[in-house]
C-alpha cells in the first residue's frame, strides 16, 4: 500500500523547466523527428497516413496547452505520457527505415526490439511505483534540468557529423545512426511513467 503523502509528493515532482518552454521544445523535436520518419523511407505510404495526422493532433494539443498552461496540470501530465510514447516510437521507426536502406531488417530483429521496448517500459513503471512507495518523492523538490535528453540528441548529431566528415564507411555511419536512434527511442520512453502520475492526479487532486 502506497501512502497518500508519497503519492502527493510524486504528483508535485516535476521539471524545473517552465512548462511552456518544454512544450515548445517538444514541438521542435516532433517536427525534426516525426515528420521525416513519416515521409521518407520504406513503407512511407503507411507511415504518412498514420503519423502525419498524429503530428497535427499533437501540435494542436501543444497549442491548446500553451494557453493558460498552469491551469491544465492534469492535462499536461497526460500529454507528457502520450508524447513520450509517440516520440519514442517515432525514433524507432526512423531507426528501422534507415537500417532498411542498407540491409534487410529481419522480422526477428523487429520483434526483439518491440519486446525489449515493452519490457523496458514495464521495468520503468514498476521502478517508479517502487520509488513512490519508498517515499523518494516525498520531499517537495523539482528534478534537475532534464535537458540532458535533448543534449544527448544534439551530441548524437554532432558525433554523426564528425563521422560523416571523416573516412568512415557508410555501413558504420548507418550502424551508429541506427543505434543512436534506438537509444533515444528508449530514453524518451521513460516519460511513460506520466501515465501513473496522471492516474494518481485524477484520483487525488
Amino acid at each position: 500500500m502506497i501512502e497518500r503523502v508519497n503519492i502527493q509528493g510524486y504528483i508535485n515532482f516535476e521539471s524545473n523547466i517552465p512548462k511552456k518552454t518544454g512544450l515548445l521544445s517538444f514541438l521542435w523535436i516532433m517536427f525534426i523527428v516525426c515528420i521525416p520518419s513519416a515521409v521518407f523511407g520504406v513503407y512511407s505510404n503507411i507511415t504518412k497516413i498514420v503519423m502525419l495526422p498524429l503530428v497535427i493532433i499533437m501540435s494542436l494539443w501543444i497549442i491548446y496547452l500553451l494557453i493558460k498552461t498552469d491551469t491544465k496540470k492534469i492535462q499536461f501530465i497526460f500529454f507528457l505520457g502520450v508524447f513520450s510514447v509517440f516520440i519514442s516510437l517515432s525514433f524507432l521507426v526512423a531507426a528501422y527505415k534507415i537500417a532498411a536502406t542498407e540491409t534487410r531488417v529481419s522480422l526477428t530483429c523487429v520483434i526483439l526490439t518491440i519486446v525489449t521496448y515493452v519490457i523496458a517500459n514495464f521495468i520503468c513503471v514498476f521502478n517508479t511505483l517502487r520509488l513512490i512507495k519508498n517515499g523518494h518523492f516525498k520531499e517537495k523538490r523539482k528534478v534537475e534540468n532534464p535537458m540532458g535528453i535533448i543534449f544527448a540528441a544534439g551530441l548524437l548529431g554532432l558525433s554523426l557529423g564528425r563521422v560523416l566528415l571523416g573516412k568512415t564507411s557508410q555501413d558504420t555511419v548507418v550502424a551508429i545512426l541506427v543505434i543512436g536512434l534506438i537509444f533515444l527511442g528508449f530514453l524518451f520512453s521513460i516519460g511513460t511513467h506520466n501515465f501513473i502520475k496522471f492516474y494518481f492526479a485524477k484520483k487525488f487532486l
